[in-house]
């Protein structure tokens, strides 16, 4: 059985719930190869590499919820 990728599981989160879509962070290692890139790139997906600090997670986190924020007002 082939493992779930970050991609498989943005797409399906997209058809089924695509208001969650905005929360969606990916955290991985490969996040450089040309697949994942282009996944990233065209669904404008934030994302972090590891290993990462702490401080990176509360940065992207607090991004992602200030984004949220402004588009509910604007």
């Amino acid at each position: 059985m082939r493992r779930a990728t970050a991609a498989d599981l943005y797409e399906e989160l997209e058809r089924r719930y695509p208001e969650l879509c905005r929360r969606f962070i990916v955290m991985g290692r490969d996040l450089d190869a040309f697949p994942v890139q282009a996944f990233l790139d065209r669904k404008r997906v934030p994302s972090f590499s590891k290993p990462f600090s702490l401080h990176a997670v509360i940065q992207i986190v607090r991004a992602v919820m200030d984004s949220r924020v402004q588009r509910s007002r604007g």
